[in-house]
């Protein structure tokens, strides 16, 4: 990181603000929850207090600090699948889809 750089751990939603998610490592702060059917599988994680709201695990933490944040035991979100997202998130550099992303995949999937 250079001093113009932002920190790695930075991350940028749809909205555009620049949100550090590291500035509130208080797991009470952080909320995780399961979309709703029939997306169950999917996670969401948020921070009120620094308008945190993502797909993404927030980078900064690790697999065990992202099970104690609140809603993980009543989300079934455990040890295994907090190591899947950080994985999954490292993989793709990204789990949030923009609305274009989201389209371009209906209509793939329309065309195939």
């Amino acid at each position: 990181m250079t001093e113009t750089s932002p920190p790695e751990t930075t991350h940028v939603p749809q909205s555009g603000e620049i949100v550090d998610p590291t500035i509130d490592k208080n797991p009470l702060h952080w909320i995780v929850e399961r979309d709703p059917p029939p997306d169950v599988h999917i996670f969401t994680f948020q921070n009120k207090h620094i308008g945190y709201l993502s797909y993404n695990p927030p980078k900064g933490f690790t697999a065990e600090e992202l099970v104690e944040f609140n809603g993980a035991k009543e989300s079934r979100f455990d040890l295994e699948k907090a190591r899947a997202v950080i994985a999954e998130r490292e993989k793709r550099g990204t789990l949030d889809m923009t609305w274009d992303a989201q389209w371009n995949k209906t209509n793939e999937a329309v065309s195939e």
